[in-house]
C-alpha cells in the first residue's frame, strides 16, 4: 500500500508493509502461507506472487461480479445510477477473469451516494464478510465454483472522464450532479480527477 496513514500504523506496530509488493517478492519466498487475502486491490499483481501461495488467493472485489470486473467499480456504479451494489469475495489465479465466486453481500445505494461514501460502505461490508469467510475456510465446500455463463465487461484502470472533469454547462443539471457525485472520492484518494469549472475571463 502507498497509503501514508496505513504505512505509519504498520511501522508503529511492527507489521510488515510494502509500498510495491512486486518489488519485494524475494522477501516473501521465505514465508510459509496457505492463504493470501486482498481487499479491493487496485494494482495488477505479479504472476510469481500466485505461485508463492500454497492454497488459495482470495480477493474482495468492491462490486458485483462479473458485471463490474476491473477497476474503479464504485465510480462506475454512480455513473450508471445503480440502486443496488455488492461486494464479491472470489478466488484468483494468474489468469485474469478466472476463479470461483465464494461470497457476496448486497449494499443499497442511496440517491445522493458518492463514490467515496460507497467505498466506505464496501470497507464495512468487507470486514463483516471477512469474519464469516474465515469460519468457512475449513470446509472445501466454501470454495466450490459457482457456474456462470456470461460476457465479462472488464473496466480498465485508465479511463476517459467526460470532458476531463470539467462541468459542461449545456448538460442537464442532474447529469452535472451525477458527475460531481461520481468524482467525489473523499475521504479517500481520488485516482481519476476532480470536478472542474472553466471560467471564460474574456
Amino acid at each position: 500500500s502507498n497509503d501514508p496513514d496505513l504505512y505509519h500504523f504498520c511501522k508503529q506496530n511492527n507489521i510488515p508493509i510494502f509500498k510495491n509488493l512486486s518489488a519485494h517478492l524475494s522477501d516473501l519466498v521465505s514465508i510459509d502461507f496457505d492463504y493470501l487475502f486482498s481487499f479491493d486491490n487496485q494494482i495488477t499483481l505479479a504472476r510469481d506472487l500466485f505461485r508463492l501461495c500454497k492454497g488459495r488467493f482470495i480477493n474482495c472485489h468492491y462490486g458485483p461480479l462479473p458485471s463490474s470486473a476491473g477497476f474503479h467499480s464504485c465510480y462506475w456504479a454512480i455513473m450508471q445510477q445503480s440502486q443496488q451494489y455488492q461486494i464479491t469475495w472470489h478466488t484468483m489465479t494468474s489468469q485474469k477473469q478466472t476463479g470461483h465466486i465464494i461470497q457476496r453481500m448486497d449494499i443499497p445505494v442511496d440517491p445522493l451516494e458518492t463514490t467515496g461514501s460507497l467505498i466506505a460502505k464496501c470497507h464495512k461490508c468487507a470486514l463483516i464478510t471477512f469474519r464469516l469467510l474465515l469460519r468457512e475456510l475449513k470446509s472445501i465446500a466454501a470454495l466450490k465454483e459457482v457456474e456462470h455463463s456470461y460476457h465479462i465487461d472488464y473496466k480498465p484502470k485508465v479511463i476517459n472522464i467526460p470532458y476531463h472533469g470539467f462541468i459542461h454547462w449545456s448538460a442537464h443539471a442532474k447529469a452535472i450532479i451525477q458527475q460531481f457525485r461520481a468524482l467525489q472520492f473523499s475521504p479517500f484518494n481520488n485516482p481519476l480527477t476532480t470536478l472542474k469549472i472553466c471560467i471564460n475571463q474574456s
